[in-house]
């Protein structure tokens, strides 16, 4: 019948749009414990014979993340850091020097042969 037909296609219509929404809606976050999300890729290049790694750090969470620390035990490199975007402030620990604001996007590039496992220490939370 008719109108059978019309009820499977807005049974099929209401499924496709909440299957939109799930897939755009962006994962529910936690700012207070959302880590900055850190990425590493290879260049290409390389720099006194190693390998140059581009790493790129990015929000977590929609509030700007402040006084990032990343661990940097161990971490050595070739290629100077950009004093720009991160420090070396001990043997263990590195600090990026600007907040990470949601949309921003900081890339730095170190050189050795095998990539680093940074990882998040601490940061804090400013939600405007």
């Amino acid at each position: 019948s008719n109108n059978h037909a019309s009820i499977i296609y807005v049974i099929n219509l209401i499924t496709l749009i909440r299957l939109y929404f799930f897939v755009t809606d962006p994962e529910p976050c936690d700012p207070d414990t959302a880590d900055p999300i850190i990425k590493q890729k290879l260049t290409g290049k390389k720099i006194q014979n190693e390998l140059q790694w581009e790493v790129s750090i990015e929000s977590g969470c929609f509030c700007a993340q402040t006084d990032v620390e990343l661990a940097c035990h161990g971490f050595t490199t070739v290629e100077p850091l950009d004093p720009n975007i991160i420090t070396r402030d001990s043997e263990d620990v590195c600090s990026l020097v600007h907040p990470v604001r949601p949309g921003d996007k900081y890339v730095f590039y170190y050189a050795r042969s095998r990539s680093y496992n940074f990882t998040t220490i601490s940061f804090g939370v400013a939600c405007s």
